[in-house]
């Protein structure tokens, strides 16, 4: 939440920054142009610009919300697999079904203690890795019971599954949003707010309007930073699914 509220804050108080200068170059240029006519060009070229920034914001906040409801998505899958695999070493013969329990616990405490804060900078886990090569070690070990052939193939399906989520868990934290896609938002956010500069208006209304747009291009531009970065700052997915089922192991 003191996170949530710092960000805020910077947001707040750049936007406020933004428009006061921007009010001071508006009157300035309102001087030097007095008496030229231009608001009728300048009104058709700030609108194609609007439109066009707007489609960009659109389509790329569009593609960042679904990596971060795809990343969700991969975690939620991980932790069901883990929850069906140790359901399922019930019908594993003893004592191998206490040694895959206990490499699955290994494997979730690694990955909420390590991997979780590591993906924040798109980065795995080599105590992850481990833990999962523990996993199918204590798999692939086991000799099924007559008539249990079934439940050890199951389990090794579920296995590979958690391997599998957990790989598009990592490919999806990694940001997606170039450096080049970058230089476009905040180029044209700044050329947007900048066309409104030379537009002849009283401060009572230039202030809200600006301020206003200004404000609501910080943050959706802070939106799409954040979501392209599923894993960390305030929108960040936390590993409530896995502690679930590390306390159903327990």
């Amino acid at each position: 939440m003191s996170s949530m509220l710092l960000h805020g804050l910077v947001l707040v108080v750049g936007s406020a920054l933004t428009v006061f200068a921007g009010l001071l170059l508006s009157r300035f240029w309102s001087r030097r142009l007095q008496g030229q006519t231009r608001s009728d060009v300048l009104a058709s070229y700030v609108t194609v610009i609007g439109t066009l920034y707007a489609v960009l914001l659109a389509f790329v906040l569009l593609s960042v919300w679904e990596q971060y409801d795809s990343a969700r998505a991969a975690a939620e899958r991980e932790a069901s697999a883990m929850a069906d695999l140790v359901r399922l070493t019930a019908g594993l013969p003893e004592p191998a079904a206490s040694g895959v329990r206990a490499a699955l616990r290994e494997y979730g405490q690694a990955v909420i203690d390590d991997e979780w804060a590591r993906m924040a900078d798109g980065r795995r886990s080599v105590r992850v890795d481990r833990a999962l090569d523990h996993v199918w070690r204590a798999l692939i070990v086991i000799e099924p019971a007559p008539g249990r052939a079934g439940i050890f193939n199951q389990a090794l399906t579920l296995a590979r599954s958690i391997g599998d989520s957990r790989q598009e868990r990592l490919s999806e934290a990694r940001p997606s949003v170039q450096a080049v896609i970058w230089v476009l938002l905040i180029g044209g956010g700044v050329l947007t707010l900048v066309s409104t500069y030379f537009f002849e208006v009283s401060a009572l209304v230039y202030l809200p309007i600006n301020g206003g747009l200004t404000l609501m291009i910080a943050f959706i531009l802070y939106l799409i930073f954040a979501f392209d970065h599923p894993f960390s700052f305030d929108v960040g997915a936390p590993p409530a699914a896995l502690r679930a089922v590390l306390d159903a192991i327990k």
